[in-house]
């Protein structure tokens, strides 16, 4: 039982990582960039799969003013009546808005086409992804961790064993 001991360690950092550290880092990890709007594109692509299947995606492009990023909004329609007029009430919102706010990742901030998270045009939300952004550096970091914890501890249970041991064999 005490060998389990590192390995349900490793385990529970695992699982408590997986399950909360997206609901709690997750809009940390975004930052936000403001601007106005300076041009947009709207049109719909077929892009195959696997050769065997195409899907249809609408994408709405944008540059803010003031801006060297090229955004692009691409949401699969394949299955979706009319799915291209998602995006145009979002391209509609931001042509209408003073000040669209557009929140990415921080580690895109240096990329010309960063993925977006989030468009508010005049304090309102018009676009949000459902899957929030995902840290996976972090995880390698707590995982390896929770690996050197767990070998480590291991490593003096076995030293603790053998350090009995040896005192029984002394003690006949």
């Amino acid at each position: 039982m005490k060998r389990l001991y590192p390995y349900l360690i490793i385990i529970a950092t695992s699982v408590f990582y997986i399950a909360f550290i997206p609901y709690i880092f997750g809009d940390n990890d975004l930052i936000k960039i403001k601007g106005s709007l300076l041009k947009t594109n709207s049109y719909t692509r077929f892009e195959k799969n696997n050769n065997k299947d195409s899907t249809k995606y609408a994408c709405l492009s944008f540059i803010l003013k003031n801006s060297n990023k090229y955004y692009l909004l691409k949401l699969d329609i394949t299955n979706v009546y009319q799915g291209f007029n998602i995006l145009q009430g979002v391209n509609s919102d931001m042509h209408y808005a003073g000040i669209i706010y557009v929140w990415i990742k921080k580690s895109d901030f240096n990329k010309v086409k960063p993925k977006v998270y989030r468009i508010s045009a005049d304090d309102k939300i018009v676009y949000e992804r459902i899957n929030k952004p995902f840290n996976f550096s972090v995880f390698i970091f707590i995982y390896i961790i929770a690996l050197l914890l767990g070998f480590i501890i291991s490593r003096l249970i076995l030293l603790k064993q053998n350090y009995k041991n040896t005192k029984k064999v002394r003690s006949f």
